[in-house]
């Protein structure tokens, strides 16, 4: 494909998009709400106001953490602490999901990593028990989030390779439905591939952006080594989001060098705007890349205008990445 033919594939696909002002969406809900709407035929009003003390208990222990005050952080454990225990398994599960969490994160702040990641994995056990015991499959995406929390703490600890082997291991299990034995094995295949929500591009971008800032690795070293694991999959029927194949593939072709990248980009644009905010920037990168050489002055001027209008307004691209990775330095002093 000639590269006049890819920047009006772009043009046009940068117009419709930022007349739109669509950006990627995640419908999550909190474990707890879920739990709480599950439970909600069989709970009485007591047991009802003993989970929402603890919910409050431990939401305002993870806050408090969170601001970096552990001493608030601590007192609300406490109180959490006085509160009674349930003689129900079940409910006694959804206080532990709650408490876990807040105790890993007052933990964490504390700089004792390790046994953050044990309560985490821990909080991966108790969620895999209400998919499978108590029945409620939306847990599995309790399940997720404390594996990527997992991998953010390996961030923070500046364990490089711990942490790109959980990236990877992550976004195999969201993409593909496969385990990494050792890693991330006690989540169900068949429940990740229904996608009850957009966990693919929220996990892809919060692991690229997070290994980034690591600075360990160059743009393309980091993006090829934990992309690769993904396209070395010949099956892609398991992948729950539309769009993404083609996405991964085209990105695969521009890290390559391949001359199909162009032809893969443009297969990818018809569904580009619902995969993840990073991975959409650093597409749009190579393809400016490419195009510099080839394209008249004024016509690749308005190009990086409207792919940076798109990065800042549409694909809500990080501030950290438009910063610190992306060519269109001249428009970031507009992005806050």
């Amino acid at each position: 494909m000639e590269q006049h033919t890819l920047a009006q594939h772009l043009e046009q696909y940068l117009q419709q998009r930022n007349a739109t002002d669509e950006g990627v969406q995640a419908g999550n809900k909190h474990v707890f709400q879920a739990c709480m709407e599950h439970l909600e035929p069989q709970l009485n009003f007591e047991q009802k106001m003993v989970l929402m003390d603890y919910h409050v208990c431990y939401t305002n222990a993870l806050e408090g953490a969170r601001s970096g005050n552990l001493a608030v952080s601590q007192h609300w454990l406490d109180k959490a602490e006085a509160l009674p225990d349930f003689e129900s398994p079940q409910l006694q599960r959804v206080v532990d999901i709650n408490k876990h969490p807040a105790v890993a994160y007052h933990v964490y702040r504390a700089g004792d990593h390790e046994e953050a990641i044990q309560l985490l994995r821990e909080t991966i056990q108790i969620s895999g028990d209400i998919v499978h015991k108590d029945g409620l499959p939306y847990l599995i995406w309790g399940q997720m989030e404390d594996y990527i929390n997992i991998f953010r703490v390996h961030c923070t600890a500046k364990e490089g390779a711990k942490a790109l082997q959980y990236a990877q291991s992550i976004l195999l299990a969201a993409v593909h439905g496969q385990h990494t034995p050792g890693v991330l094995d006690d989540v169900s295949s068949e429940l990740l591939q229904e996608g009850a929500i957009d966990f693919i591009s929220y996990a892809t971008s919060d692991v690229i952006v997070r290994l980034l800032k690591m600075g360990q690795w160059s743009n393309q070293a980091l993006l090829h080594q934990l992309l690769h694991p993904l396209w070395d999959v010949e099956d892609w029927s398991h992948c729950p989001l539309a769009g993404y194949e083609e996405a991964i593939k085209a990105m695969r072709d521009g890290l390559e060098e391949s001359p199909t990248f162009a032809e893969a980009l443009v297969a990818a644009l018809p569904l580009l705007h619902r995969q993840s905010p990073a991975l959409q920037f650093f597409l749009l990168e190579t393809a400016m890349t490419q195009l510099k050489e080839s394209l008249p002055q004024k016509q690749l001027v308005n190009l990086q205008k409207a792919i940076g209008q798109y990065y800042v307004q549409n694909a809500e691209v990080d501030h950290y990445l438009l910063g610190n990775h992306s060519q269109l330095t001249f428009q970031m002093s507009n992005a806050h």
